[in-house]
């Protein structure tokens, strides 16, 4: 049920689907799961999202998580 004359705020969108840490287990088939899950923990932990994560742990470049990630192709 809907609120007539609501609207969604696509920016707000945009910063929950990017911080939101469930994504990680699209990661799981090129990384695994053990280091899909430490990336989902060091995010949590530094309050960093997922793409920081990885990056910083090494364990794919912008593009592959970009790739691995692509939340067009999820709906």
């Amino acid at each position: 049920k809907l609120v007539e004359g609501i609207q969604p705020n696509p920016k707000t969108i945009k910063t929950n689907l990017e911080n939101s840490l469930m994504l990680v287990t699209a990661l799981v088939p090129k990384i695994g799961y053990e280091k899909a899950a430490e990336i989902a923990n060091l995010a949590f932990s530094e309050s960093i999202n997922l793409k920081e994560a990885t990056l910083k742990l090494g364990y794919l470049s912008a593009h592959e998580f970009d790739d691995a990630i692509n939340t067009n192709e999820m709906i």
